[in-house]
């Protein structure tokens, strides 16, 4: 037999099997290792620029399932992520010894039909400093790849805990 024939025929088999048992559920990416990625969310969150922007964006997707919130109308979220980078304590040879790495991230939600007026405006910020004067190339790349990622979620769970509260209160005021 030929090989080719016998890939086709276990794609053939495995497609049927698929549609036999059900697993034919597609889900995006940015919901690959959650469970919640079943049920849609009311609310849109709008490209972030730049790469951490992206970043900050699938974070955002992830964490906005476990908010409650009212169903029957759909939000859009909008954010403008800057990345702050200050150099302090300076040695005479005009190298540093700390630098202070941050993200403010300027958010709005607004509802679908109405996106001239936010609903919610608010900024959540994080910030980590740390050494600079002993540390290699190599090294200082491995820190600001951790530090970026702990910075995101830090914003990421602000910016969620911001649109819960104002979910909350919305719920409280309109039973």
């Amino acid at each position: 037999m030929n090989a080719r024939f016998l890939c086709r025929t276990e794609l053939l088999i495995l497609c049927v099997a698929s549609l036999y048992t059900g697993c034919t559920r597609i889900a995006p990416l940015h919901c690959a290792y959650t469970s919640s990625c079943a049920t849609p969310i009311p609310i849109s969150v709008d490209i972030i620029a730049n790469r951490n922007g992206q970043r900050l964006r699938n974070r955002l997707l992830e964490q906005l399932h476990d908010i409650p919130m009212p169903t029957h109308e759909l939000y859009k979220l909008k954010v403008t992520l800057t990345e702050t980078v200050r150099a302090y304590g300076a040695f005479t040879t005009g190298s540093t010894g700390r630098q202070e790495r941050g993200y403010i991230a300027d958010f709005s939600l607004f509802k679908s039909q109405d996106l001239a007026q936010p609903v919610l405006s608010a900024t959540a910020k994080a910030e980590s400093t740390y050494d600079t004067a002993l540390t290699s190339g190599e090294v200082i790349h491995t820190i600001f790849y951790a530090i970026d990622d702990a910075l995101l979620e830090q914003v990421s769970t602000s910016i969620v805990e911001h649109l819960r509260m104002h979910f909350l209160k919305q719920q409280s005021t309109h039973p």
